[in-house]
């Protein structure tokens, strides 16, 4: 009996064979010792209840490695998952502490985090394979003068978008075939561009037509109805598979709660343009319906509207005690700012109005009370008119 690496080789056995087996031992030993050596998997390892039993084991250990890499791996794809579904930056927000409960669902439920781990892959595969037609798709309705954001359109509201996106294109197609036998009689071109703006000449109009239909006919090399509808099936269906179970719900929760510890600090901190992101993050949610329930959102949106009313009554009431002089221009500038970081808050144009109102009245009866000073006469008079505008 000879060796190999301080292994016996039984007589007969083929040499190469032995060399090979030789190498993956020593292989498997290295990826042993390299794991014990990392401090992250000896966590994980220890929360399992027969780890210690099972300390010597090869196979068990090798076992535990695989889950533990698998962990690592659905751990960017959470990452991945929540900023697709949110369109926030979740990876400073999903760090190691996100994923430990996910950890023992992994040892606690094998089969709901084996269940998870895929659907959520599958998700993000079918996330990639739209993302090029949904490119193609938003040119086209460019094109075609459809103005929407398709990232906060429902799942039913894309399918509908991309019939639309093929009705209009052969509307449009034909009108321009029509409308180009009618300009060789020199007949108006205006009646036959609905989705295009009003141009000021005939000819730009005939221009402006012809490059649209070039556009159509670059993205329509791109548009493939059957198969952007069968992916949003897809995405659809995984979505609705992934709520229930377990280690989703723990994202899930998690994910809630540091938004929601992510509001508090920007309002604390009176950090406006992170809210507007975390306003336009909740619409995303609510068409996406891929992480918070409608609820939540509805939480989320109240949280910052209450805020935006707060800021406009106070935004309202500096603007009034300015105390250097002020002009017209300075206060409808004022009230313009204030009310429209309002509505990129959630607020709607008549809400912004009922928040700044009452300040004005207030101002204005304060205003006429007090002493003759002529900036205060001057403040009096914009006030006046300002309100009679709004009113």
């Amino acid at each position: 009996m000879s060796k190999i690496d301080g292994t016996n080789i039984p007589e007969g056995q083929d040499l190469n064979q032995a060399e090979s087996e030789a190498k993956e031992k020593k292989e498997q030993d290295e990826l042993i010792k390299k794991n014990l050596n990392n401090a992250k998997f000896l966590n994980f390892l220890q929360k399992n209840p027969d780890a210690i039993n099972n300390a010597t084991d090869d196979n068990y250990i090798k076992e535990k490695i695989l889950i533990f890499e698998q962990i690592q791996k659905v751990k960017e794809n959470v990452k991945r998952y929540l900023k697709e579904g949110s369109g926030l930056d979740a990876g400073a927000r999903v760090d190691d502490s996100f994923v430990e409960s996910v950890e023992k669902i992994s040892i606690d439920s094998p089969d709901d985090f084996a269940f998870f781990s895929s659907k959520i892959a599958k998700y993000l595969e079918s996330v990639d394979k739209n993302k090029t037609l949904e490119v193609a798709y938003q040119g086209a309705a460019s094109v075609l003068g459809m103005e929407l954001n398709y990232n906060q359109l429902s799942d039913s509201d894309r399918r509908k978008f991309v019939e639309e996106v093929h009705s209009r294109i052969a509307q449009f197609q034909s009108q321009f075939e029509a409308g180009a036998e009618d300009a060789e009689k020199q007949r108006s071109f205006k009646s036959y561009i609905p989705f295009t703006e009003t141009r000021k000449d005939y000819t730009s109009k005939i221009d402006s037509i012809r490059k649209s239909i070039a556009q159509l006919k670059i993205s329509e090399g791109k548009l493939n109805k059957d198969s952007i509808l069968a992916t949003l099936g897809e995405i659809e269906s995984i979505k609705s598979e992934l709520k229930g179970n377990q280690a989703f719900e723990i994202v899930r929760d998690e994910f809630k709660k540091r938004v929601e510890e992510r509001i508090k600090q920007a309002m604390d901190a009176g950090n406006d343009s992170s809210l507007i992101r975390d306003a336009e993050s909740s619409k995303r949610m609510r068409a996406n319906q891929s992480i918070l329930e409608d609820d939540e959102c509805d939480d989320i949106d109240k949280c910052i509207r209450d805020y935006s009313k707060e800021k406009l009554i106070s935004g309202a009431k500096e603007l009034v005690d300015k105390r250097e002089a002020v002009t017209l221009n300075v206060f409808e500038k004022g009230i313009t700012n204030i009310r429209d970081k309002g509505i990129k808050l959630g607020l709607t144009n008549e809400e912004c109005n009922e928040q700044i109102i009452p300040v004005l009245k207030a101002k204005i009866d304060e205003l006429t009370s007090g002493s003759k000073d002529p900036q205060k006469a001057i403040k009096l008079i914009l006030a006046k008119r300002i309100l009679n505008n709004l009113e």
